[in-house]
This record gives structure tokens, sequence and C-alpha cells, in this order.
């Protein structure tokens, strides 16, 4: 799941980078990554308190779809925000 999960992500910004790259600089760079870091987060905080509830309610499939999904955007977050 999360080799799938990085592969979607690589192919998107790979496809993406080539038609709309608009990335001048290193200034640039590291503003988008930091707005991309944010939004990992932010999407880390949302998957978890949904978790939460799933667990609340004892849905643990979801549960335990959240937590794999958790994993693979936690994976992301700390190849490319450091």
């Amino acid at each position: 799941m999360k080799k799938k999960f990085l592969i979607i992500i690589i192919f998107i910004f790979s496809f993406n980078s080539i038609s709309s790259a608009e990335v001048k600089n290193e200034k640039e760079a590291a503003k988008f990554l930091n707005f991309y870091c944010l939004e990992l987060v932010k999407t880390i905080e949302s998957s978890y308190y949904e978790q939460v509830e799933a667990a609340k309610i004892n849905n643990w499939e979801t549960f335990m779809k959240k937590g794999r999904w958790i994993m693979g955007v936690s994976e992301v977050y700390s190849n490319l925000c450091k």
C-alpha cells in the first residue's frame, strides 16, 4: 500500500512538473515545500481525528485504513520535510 501511494505521488508530481512547473529558484522551491509539508501535516491531523472517531464506534476496518494512510503520508513527510 505504501509503495503504491508513493509511486502515485511521484508520478503525479513528475507529470505535473513537466507541464506546469512554476518554481524558478530556491526561494520559491522552499516556499512551495513549506506549503506542501504543512498540507501533509494537516492531512495527518485530519486522518488522526477520523481514526479516533472510528475507534470510538469500534469501526476497526476504518481505523486500520486511516492508520495505513497516516503511515504513508508520514513517510512522504519524513522524506521531503526535514
